[in-house]
């Protein structure tokens, strides 16, 4: 058993290697992917604040605070 152990080790842990190395590729892929997205989409907001300052630079506006949930689903101020 020992012996068929040694011989099969070295394969399986190289098996396991490749398989780590595909899946950290893809991870690497998809946050990359991730990036870009949230990149336009920052640049968006971006274009839509700078335009909105264009439009409304001189003007003042209150925020309003946002209702907020606690337990028991009830919504209050």
């Amino acid at each position: 058993m020992n012996v068929d152990l040694q011989e099969e080790l070295p394969s399986l842990w190289n098996s396991c290697v490749g398989f780590y190395v595909n899946t950290f590729q893809s991870i690497a892929g998809l946050e990359e992917n991730f990036h870009k997205e949230m990149s336009k989409l920052n640049q968006n907001l971006n274009d839509v604040l700078v335009s909105l300052e264009k439009q409304h630079g001189s003007n003042t506006f209150t925020v309003k605070a946002q209702p907020r949930c606690v337990r028991g689903g009830l919504w209050h101020p």
